[in-house]
């Protein structure tokens, strides 16, 4: 059977300033340059890094992209927090379709109530082994939009500014700078197909007639001078230039001149001030998208806790439609979205795809009885609410065995309305004060554990949800 465990580094910026701040690196050997802005306060940013397919020198490159982050990001760095490392083992269809594992890590992170950035970290070559791409990194970004939550993956080969780079693209609308070709290709998206697209925030050269990126940005990045540090134990000074040439993130030039230009920093400070939240009860959907065929599946909802959901424009045109009614047919919801097809990734090139996955969380209530998914008006996909929720109880393990080997979690369910029912199987740490995702979409009663590939502890729970597409309910386990 197969093992897949995720959930690794959950690290929380807490984004709030209220004066003007430089930004600089106390790393003196580093030679970072310092800009001035006006500073407002900013939203919490989360990040998850999660471990893929036993990634090589994890705990490094994590560090190397968090430090990045830190210097390079409008972000207090006194504030981060962090779990416990799990491997994640990827199936043969996410090999094959990093699309499907960038869409899972995302299903993952929501239902353990993680909503924000995920961080997939692979091994060196995971790209070109699987897939046949040269890139290092992959996101699916909408151009000058921010997408929340959303997810990227980045191979662990020594470049601390590749998560940065993919972040830039999901968590600022960032453009690729390494190609003109590229960049006015993003640039004009939403003239055409993708109308709710804004224009690439990065990388324009004002003082150019029309929109183009600057030459000088090419392939590198934007560049950026800036001052150079020279220690104190430098006895002469002359030989040291004056001023030094980084280049932005989102080009591809190696990490020791990887930085951030005055433009992408400030973009980034405005894109991240304080978003709208409101509670209440959250319904997850999620599903895919042929475009050719124009055929779309609905996969199995989940009905989660009231949480905090971040109120986003993100999702305010398009020709698609979710909508949910009640038994009278009159509208609870209706969200139109425009799903992104486009994949960029770092030193590779930014490609329009033919299918696409999609992933909300929407406000549910009780009176929800049918969700409805539309193409350009046309009905596509659609979930019913039957008359019965499915029960479940989890059967082993029974708490308070002390568990050394692999073992199988088992449960029984049963739905009054004979549904297809699915899974998703959750763990705790620490006695349920927070769960980490190890599997959803599953439809088999039980599934396979090794305690090596979790830290010690005597308070493990685990939590199963059931669902039959809209009812949801679950069963937890005693703490082993």
């Amino acid at each position: 059977m197969k093992n897949k465990t995720i959930v690794i580094f959950t690290l929380t910026f807490l984004l709030t300033f209220s004066i003007v701040y430089a930004i600089g690196d106390t790393n003196l050997s580093n030679n970072n340059m310092f800009i001035t802005v006006d500073v407002v306060n900013t939203r919490t940013l989360n990040l998850t890094f999660v471990r893929i397919d036993n990634a090589n020198d994890f705990d490094q490159i994590v560090q190397e992209s968090l430090n990045f982050i830190n210097e390079t990001f409008p972000v207090a760095t006194d504030s981060i927090t962090h779990g416990s490392n799990i491997v994640y083992q990827t199936s043969t269809a996410e090999k094959n379709d990093p699309d499907k594992l960038n869409h899972n890590l995302k299903t993952f992170s929501i239902i353990s109530a993680n909503i924000g950035q995920t961080i997939g970290i692979l091994p060196g070559g995971w790209f070109a082994s699987n897939s046949g791409s040269n890139s290092l990194g992959e996101a699916i970004f909408f151009p000058g939009k921010l997408s929340n939550p959303s997810a990227v993956l980045v191979e662990s080969v020594g470049h601390k500014g590749i998560a940065a780079h993919e972040l830039g693209h999901t968590i600022g609308g960032f453009c690729e700078e390494y190609d003109s070709g590229d960049w006015s290709y993003q640039d004009n998206l939403s003239s055409f197909s993708y109308p709710f697209f804004a224009k690439c925030p990065n990388g324009d050269d004002p003082d150019l007639a029309g929109r183009q990126l600057d030459m000088d940005c090419i392939p590198q990045g934007c560049p950026v001078t800036i001052p150079n540090i020279v220690s104190p134990e430098v006895s002469s000074q002359s030989s040291v230039p004056l001023e030094r040439t980084l280049y932005n993130f989102m080009g591809s030039g190696s990490q020791d001149s990887a930085w951030i230009s005055k433009e992408s920093y400030e973009y980034l400070m405005d894109n991240l001030r304080p978003s709208l939240f409101t509670s209440f009860e959250t319904f997850l959907i999620g599903g895919f998208i042929n475009k050719s065929s124009d055929t779309i599946e609905l996969f199995p909802g989940y009905e989660l806790e009231t949480r905090d959901i971040v109120v986003s424009n993100l999702t305010s045109v398009g020709n698609y439609t979710i909508e949910t009614f009640d038994k009278d047919n009159n509208t609870i919801f209706h969200m139109n979205f425009t799903p992104s097809f486009l994949e960029g990734s770092f030193n590779g090139s930014v490609v329009e795809g033919n299918t696409s996955y999609f992933l909300f969380v929407i406000n549910n209530t009780v009176n929800n009885t049918r969700i409805e998914l539309k193409s350009n008006g046309v009905l596509k996909e659609s979930i019913d609410r039957t008359n019965n929720a499915p029960s479940i109880n989890i059967t082993y393990p029974a708490g308070q065995e002390e568990l050394f080997g692999p073992f199988s979690i088992t449960w029984s369910a049963a739905d009054a309305d004979a549904d297809n029912l699915s899974y998703a199987i959750l763990v705790s740490s620490n006695n349920g004060s927070d769960y980490t995702t190890l599997e959803v979409d599953y439809n088999q009663t039980s599934y396979e554990v090794d305690p090596n590939d979790f830290t010690y502890s005597g308070q493990y729970l685990f939590k199963v949800l059931v669902t039959d597409g809209i009812n949801t309910n679950n069963d937890m386990g005693i703490s082993i």
